[in-house]
């Protein structure tokens, strides 16, 4: 009998969890549909902040390459720029027209 408790528990609370991630991704791909361009600016060489300036510099590092990785996945336009925050809104502009 506590088997079956223990069981039905666990199946009722991996599915409640599973319904949720479905529901947080499918929440996802409609914000994304929604996006008519995304702009990435990654990390630049020589980096424009310093370490020292940022609050987790290895996360951020690690976020900047699942980004740069998944930019093609996301199914909408995208665009890498780079350089000074002027020539980041010309290539933009540049983009979009």
């Amino acid at each position: 009998m506590l088997t079956r408790l223990v069981k039905r528990h666990w199946q009722k609370n991996c599915w409640s969890i599973f319904r949720g991630i479905q529901l947080l991704f499918e929440t996802a791909q409609t914000i994304i549909a929604g996006i008519g361009l995304l702009v990435f600016v990654p990390i630049e060489e020589p980096d424009l902040i310093p370490g020292h300036q940022t609050d987790l510099p290895r996360l951020r590092g690690l976020v900047n390459e699942l980004l740069c990785d998944w930019m093609g996945d996301f199914g909408v336009a995208a665009i890498e720029v780079s350089g000074t925050l002027s020539n980041r809104r010309d290539q933009v502009l540049a983009k979009i027209s």
